[in-house]
């Protein structure tokens, strides 16, 4: 006698039939697709985030580039530098010459805020202020040494006047960390004399 199967179990047995069916065509439509050299569906979502990541990373080197000056090759680059935008490495009040009260300061001249010790020699611009009375200043040297160590830099300095108010220093490499010295050596027009007046302030350089 044949035992009869429950139609319960004969649909169950269909469902599954019919699912494993469909298992293979997606398998084999896939198998399909990666042979034809075409990307699966996901793939552009993937490709479309890792464009998105590459340009990202483009745009944040643009804006790194924008915030950093180029070291200056002429008088007009030296005047476009916009000393406001950035901190001085050091400022010095110079004496009062008929009633004006001049300061100088000195810039990194592609806009970093500190010195750091290298043997790469790099820029600095002098900046005098107030613009309108900065003619009643000459300045000549700024030299640079290590009091404690009695030496100065490896490199030679060049100390150019661009304009009334503005000087470009050339050619300053703090070689060893420590404490160093910035002397400007100048006179004021002011004064009949013109004597030369030396002026110095201290700079520490870190790595």
């Amino acid at each position: 006698m044949i035992a009869k199967m429950p139609h319960t179990s004969f649909r169950s047995l269909h469902f599954l039939t019919v699912f494993s069916l469909l298992m293979v065509l997606a398998f084999l439509d896939t198998s399909l697709l990666a042979k034809d050299g075409k990307a699966p569906p996901h793939a552009p979502a993937a490709k479309s985030s890792a464009h998105d990541a590459h340009h990202g990373h483009d745009h944040d080197h643009h804006d790194h580039a924008h915030h950093n000056h180029a070291k200056p090759k002429s008088k007009k680059d030296v005047l476009s530098f916009d000393f406001q935008n950035h901190t001085p490495l050091w400022t010095i009040s110079l004496p009062v010459i008929e009633g004006k009260v001049v300061t100088v300061s000195a810039y990194e001249a592609t806009g970093q805020d500190r010195l750091k010790v290298s043997a790469k020699p790099t820029d600095l611009i002098l900046v005098l202020q107030p613009k309108k009375d900065a003619k009643i200043w000459r300045f000549k040297r700024l030299d640079v040494s290590m009091p404690d160590h009695k030496h100065g830099m490896n490199t030679l300095p060049v100390l150019k006047r661009v304009s009334k108010s503005r000087y470009h220093a050339k050619n300053y490499a703090l070689h060893m960390p420590g404490a160093w010295q910035f002397s400007l050596t100048g006179y004021s027009v002011g004064k009949k004399s013109k004597k030369k007046q030396r002026f110095t302030t201290s700079y520490s350089a870190n790595p």
